[in-house]
């Protein structure tokens, strides 16, 4: 069993969401990820090779560090590729930054963009 697994296991043995009368959905479809900055370099670099886990995956501002010129088809184990495979397994995909911060992720939306992978991408104007 993997690490992320069992973290995943943890998380939702320990946590409950709204408190004891609710109850947390815990399958695939209903599990995300999401991070701020750095967190969210470690979102994508956790759920892209475990989208098994994961359907909805966030980066806020995250440092996702894709090189200029670099081919989307090739980051993260190729997992950009298939399209229509990554479409129909992810549910939400979603990059956002200032536009002040030059942290990747406008690169990466017009590379994902070119690509066919469905996704959101949010630009808030004049920060970082």
């Amino acid at each position: 069993m993997s690490s992320v697994l069992l973290l995943v296991i943890s998380f939702e043995r320990h946590y409950t969401v709204g408190g004891e009368d609710v109850s947390c959905k815990t399958d695939r479809a209903h599990r995300a990820m999401a991070g701020l900055s750095w967190g969210g370099h470690q979102t994508f670099q956790i759920t892209l090779t475990h989208l098994d886990q994961f359907a909805h995956i966030g980066a806020f501002s995250g440092a996702i560090l894709m090189a200029p010129g670099q081919n989307i088809t090739d980051v993260y184990g190729g997992v950009f590729s298939d399209a229509d495979k990554f479409n129909k397994q992810v549910h939400t995909l979603f990059l956002g930054q200032g536009t002040e911060e030059g942290m990747g992720c406008d690169r990466m939306s017009q590379s994902l963009k070119e690509a066919g992978i469905n996704h959101v991408y949010y630009a808030s104007r004049y920060t970082s």
